[in-house]
C-alpha cells in the first residue's frame, strides 16, 4: 500500500501553487510517529479544500472550525488584499517610470504621447494610465484562462528580475580600467558579489520558467518559456528591421558648459 510519505508527495504534486508551499517535507515528515492522527487530519483537510481560493478556504476552515466564526478570516484576507494593493500600486508606479523613460530616450512607438509630463502634477500620467490598461489587459485571462494568465506573471517577474541581470553581467566582464566607480564600490569584492546575484538571478528565472503543476498536459503546461522566446523574437526582429536605424541611445537632458553641470 502507498505509505503516507507517497500521499504527501502526490498531494505536493496536484495541489494548487499555495498548497504546494504549506505541504513541505517539514511540516509532515517531521512531526513524531504518534502524531500520524494529526498528519493525516491535516492532510485531508488541506487536500479537500483544491478548486476553492486556497488561502480563503484554509482561513476560513481554521478559523470557523476553531472559533465558529470567520471574522479572523476576513482580516487576514484584507492584510493580504492590502499587500496586493500596495504592491501593485508601486509596481505600476515604477513600471510607469520606465515607460516615461523609454519614451523620452524614443526608444517605444508613440513617444511624444508617453513622455508627456502633467503640468501641475508633474508625473508622466499618459505613462501611468497606459501601464494601468495594459495590467488590466493582462489580468482578463484568469476570468478564462488560468495557464495564461500564470504564463504573463512568470514572463513578468522574468523581465523585472531578469534585467538587474544585464548590467550585472555588463559589470563582471567588464575590464577594471573601463570602470568608474560611484560613491558606493564594494572593491575587490564587487566581483564575487555580481557573480552571486547574477547566478542567483538564473536561478530565479529558471524556477519560474518549469512547469507548475503535474501531471504535465496541454491545459496544465507552463507556457512562460514559449510566450518569453516569442517575445524577445519580436524584439530582435524590431531591432533588425527598423529600430536599430534611428535608436541613438539614452537622450542626453543635462548640459555641460566650461566643465559644470
Amino acid at each position: 500500500m502507498m505509505n503516507l510519505s507517497t500521499l504527501i508527495v502526490y498531494g505536493c504534486r496536484y495541489c494548487a501553487p499555495p498548497i504546494k508551499q504549506l505541504l513541505n517535507y517539514t511540516t509532515f515528515l517531521h512531526l513524531p510517529p504518534y502524531h500520524h492522527l494529526q498528519r493525516r487530519s491535516l492532510l485531508v483537510l488541506l487536500l479537500s479544500v483544491l478548486g476553492a481560493f486556497v488561502p480563503a478556504q484554509i482561513l476560513y476552515d481554521a478559523f470557523h472550525g476553531r472559533y465558529q466564526n470567520s471574522a479572523g478570516a476576513i482580516i487576514l484576507l484584507f492584510i493580504i488584499w492590502g499587500s496586493y494593493f500596495f504592491g501593485g500600486l508601486s509596481i505600476t508606479t515604477s513600471a510607469a517610470r520606465v515607460v516615461y523613460a523609454l519614451s523620452r530616450d524614443k526608444g517605444i512607438p508613440f513617444s511624444s504621447i508617453w513622455r508627456q509630463v502633467h503640468p501641475k502634477r508633474k508625473v508622466p500620467s499618459n505613462a501611468v494610465w497606459l501601464c494601468a490598461a495594459i495590467c488590466i489587459l493582462l489580468g482578463l485571462p484568469i476570468l478564462k484562462i488560468n495557464v495564461v494568465f500564470t504564463a504573463i506573471t512568470s514572463i513578468c517577474t522574468i523581465g523585472w528580475v531578469g534585467g538587474y541581470a544585464v548590467p550585472i553581467f555588463a559589470r563582471m566582464v567588464m575590464e577594471e580600467k573601463n570602470f568608474k566607480a560611484g560613491p558606493f564600490y564594494l572593491g575587490r569584492a564587487s566581483r564575487p558579489v555580481c557573480l552571486i546575484a547574477f547566478l542567483w538571478i538564473c536561478y530565479t528565472c529558471s524556477v519560474f520558467l518549469l512547469p507548475t503543476y503535474y501531471p504535465i498536459a496541454w491545459d496544465t503546461f507552463n507556457y512562460a518559456p514559449v510566450a518569453l522566446g516569442i517575445g524577445l523574437s519580436l524584439i530582435m526582429l524590431w531591432w533588425v528591421v527598423d529600430a536599430r536605424k534611428w535608436f541613438k541611445g539614452p537622450v542626453r537632458n543635462i548640459e555641460i558648459q566650461n566643465g559644470k553641470v
